[in-house]
């Protein structure tokens, strides 16, 4: 596997020659012994990590949940759409969720991932384009007749948790909210 282990950048530290190290406590050893190794920029969350120069791989990931993450990702990207054959792609999914979009949890462990338009087509058409990834959502009736604005909800989380994979690249206002969705998913879910 090609992850990195989370050692906080604080903890490395830099010998005369620049080499990054870090120093750990062996019980077995009863001392301390440097463990060297390399400073890596994760390719998921661009977050610099130290990477053991023992360990397999190539260090591409600071943690196991970013290579999921990114594992996921591409597993949902090989997946063809079924049956839509509308104007609707991913990239116009994620501007429209910063938009109008919105994740809310309910007593700490349900989530709901939520659009809001006065215009029921575009919702009717997003919802025909996310059943195509197999991704089931629900659509409440207008608010009130002075607001005639009705939602598109995801209540399932493991739909949620799809969804929001499927848009992470591509999101810019919500990207941090819904980095810290899917880590909330994780917790959720275990």
């Amino acid at each position: 596997m090609s992850q990195g282990n989370m050692i906080q950048m604080d903890e490395v530290q830099f010998n005369k020659f620049g080499e990054p190290y870090i120093e750990r406590w062996i019980p077995s050893r009863p001392k301390w012994m440097k463990h060297y190794g390399e400073i890596h920029r994760c390719i998921r969350c661009s977050m610099d990590f130290f990477y053991y120069k023992e360990k397999k791989g190539e260090g591409k990931y600071c943690s196991q949940r970013c290579f999921q993450l990114d594992r996921s990702k591409k597993e949902f990207d090989s997946i063809q759409p079924k049956l839509y054959s509308g104007n609707i792609d991913w990239h116009y999914v994620a501007g429209f969720f910063d938009g109008e979009g919105c994740i809310s949890w309910h007593q700490g462990e349900t989530c709901q991932a939520k659009f809001t338009q006065n215009d029921r087509t575009v919702l009717l058409e997003l919802q025909k384009f996310l059943l195509s990834y197999g991704i089931k959502s629900g659509m409440s009736t207008p608010h009130t007749t002075r607001a005639p604005a009705s939602d598109l909800y995801l209540s399932n989380i493991f739909g949620i948790e799809k969804f929001l994979l499927y848009i992470l690249d591509y999101a810019i206002v919500k990207k941090k909210s819904i980095m810290e969705a899917l880590e909330r998913i994780e917790m959720v879910t275990l």
